[in-house]
């Protein structure tokens, strides 16, 4: 029987510095060696890392394609012995890993969970984030050092994508909605579907601001299907 994975697609959204720099700006200065050195972002469980890191040219489009490996530890407490329950404690080294692409033109990512312990969404952006902004401040170290221009810092949003049938199902479980909360951050050089938001960003460009919430609240809006 084959295994089922979950699959997640999401916006893989990142800026650079005042001026919100397009993603490929500073791809082989910023992103693609922070992907590849393979530093260990370490928490009080366990130790994440991106691995195996490869640029591949896929029907005619630049991805980028790696391993988010989080190492960790499975505890054991008790085990079975001719049909008891026998204390048994120990610790199981393990590593859930969740294979990713990313391609480069469309800003559109995959990420494949091995299993069910392996890094979601969450996870990849939280690890993605300390990466990129360790790698930019040591290099910036040593362009200081060098009299060269520093790297700007990165802006990372990693935004899940459902697909609209998820969206009508989720929302048919409501009987009411009370806000709408829209949560806006830098975009990779997309255009805003709407003049609604197309006000919003130009709005928070005049204040210059990199994030905003806009919140909707309904007092009688109820929803019926």
């Amino acid at each position: 029987m084959d295994e089922v994975k979950k699959l997640s697609i999401a916006n893989f959204n990142i800026t650079y510095g005042p001026d919100n720099d397009p993603m490929l700006t500073h791809f082989q200065d910023i992103l693609y060696p922070a992907f590849c050195n393979e530093q260990k972002v370490r928490t009080s469980k366990n130790v994440s890392y991106f691995s195996d890191v490869e640029l591949k040219l896929i029907n005619s489009e630049y991805v980028l394609t790696g391993n988010l490996i989080r190492e960790t530890h499975y505890r054991v407490r008790t085990i079975v012995v001719d049909n008891e329950l026998v204390p048994s404690p120990s610790s199981v080294p393990t590593a859930p890993y969740s294979r990713f692409i990313i391609y480069l033109k469309s800003h559109r990512m995959i990420l494949v969970k091995n299993e069910g312990q392996s890094p979601n969404l969450k996870s990849f952006q939280a690890v993605l984030r300390k990466v990129v902004d360790r790698y930019t401040r040591e290099a910036n170290r040593e362009r200081d050092k060098a009299d060269l221009p520093l790297l700007p810092n990165a802006v990372i949003n990693i935004v899940n994508m459902p697909l609209p049938d998820s969206i009508d199902e989720t929302i048919k479980e409501f009987a009411k909605i009370k806000s709408i909360n829209l949560r806006f951050f830098p975009l990779n050089n997309d255009i805003d579907p709407a003049p609604l938001l197309a006000y919003v960003r130009s709005t928070m460009d005049s204040v210059d601001s990199k994030t905003g919430n806009l919140t909707f609240n309904y007092q009688k809006l109820y929803m019926s299907f």
